[in-house]
């Protein structure tokens, strides 16, 4: 239920309110209303701090006090302590006693309620630092559980799984000509020992006691001293009688004396084939 009011003239008024219901149940409200002369200026204080320990300098400014008929030419100040001063526009700071007559205490009216936030006010002077630290406050509640993030994208593949177990140097067959960079999916791969076959590494024989030597032939002649010792046997023509012929050295004292007979040429001198049974694979060396 709303309703409306004219006040006439300035002053504090404390309106109350009864509200009572079909049982006569009531209860009551009571609110300050403060009504300002027309043209009088609207005051606004800031303060250097709101809180210090004694004895301490505390400065007030009136400076931002809205005049409404008129330019504001004296500010009077009561600071609750039995002090008060004023300030004008020839004085500016300075301080001019002011007596007050104190007049008789008046009855507590009664307690409105608290009335709306009004706007925030200047930020006022900073104080003085104070050596005393306060009591730690009560640890608030913790607070819910935030929204899971997007997803980040995928790092590059580690040195784990497939890129750890074939990591540089080592080296991979397969039976298909693509690049193990393509099955794989990692890596730099260069295609080795073409033609050759492979055979592990033995320190104390120096044919084979260093990685990626080569060596050895696909095809090789054999020298003399590579034919095995071996012997020709010869055959005596038969005589006529059916006997065998004989072979005797000459004995003519004006002759020399033959000691031995060579046999025809046999062999035709060419490469033999070096190889054992096979099986061909692509063989790749990762480089990087």
């Amino acid at each position: 239920m709303a309703i409306e009011h004219t006040y006439t003239g300035p002053g504090t008024y404390y309106v109350k309110l009864k509200v009572i219901d079909e049982d006569e149940n009531y209860s009551e409200s009571t609110k300050k209303v403060t009504i300002l002369p027309a043209a009088a200026p609207l005051p606004l204080i800031r303060r250097s701090t709101a809180i210090a320990l004694a004895p301490s300098l505390v400065q007030f400014d009136g400076a931002d006090t809205t005049p409404v008929a008129g330019p504001i030419v004296e500010w009077q100040w009561d600071f609750g302590d039995g002090v008060t001063g004023a300030e004008t526009v020839e004085t500016g700071l300075e301080r001019v006693p002011i007596n007050y007559p104190v007049g008789p205490q008046g009855p507590t009216g009664y307690t409105g309620s608290a009335g709306a936030n009004g706007a925030d006010g200047p930020t006022g002077y900073t104080g003085p630092a104070s050596d005393v630290t306060g009591p730690t406050g009560y640890t608030g509640q913790e607070g819910p559980t935030g929204w899971t993030g997007p997803a980040g994208e995928t790092g590059p593949a580690g040195e784990g799984g497939a890129s750890g177990a074939w990591p540089v140097g080592a080296v991979f067959f397969s039976v298909v000509d693509t690049n193990p960079a393509t099955l794989l999916g990692f890596g730099t791969w260069s295609q080795i020992a073409q033609g050759q076959f492979i055979v592990g590494q033995k320190a104390t024989d120096t044919d084979f006691d260093v990685a990626e030597e080569t060596g050895g032939e696909k095809t090789h002649t054999l020298t003399t001293d590579e034919i095995p010792a071996h012997a020709h046997g010869e055959l005596a023509p038969t005589s006529a009688s059916g006997g065998a012929g004989k072979f005797a050295n000459d004995t003519n004292a004006s002759g020399s004396t033959a000691s031995g007979l060579n046999t025809a040429n046999a062999g035709g001198g060419g490469a033999h084939n070096n190889l054992p049974p096979y099986f061909v694979l692509y063989c790749w060396k990762r480089t990087a």
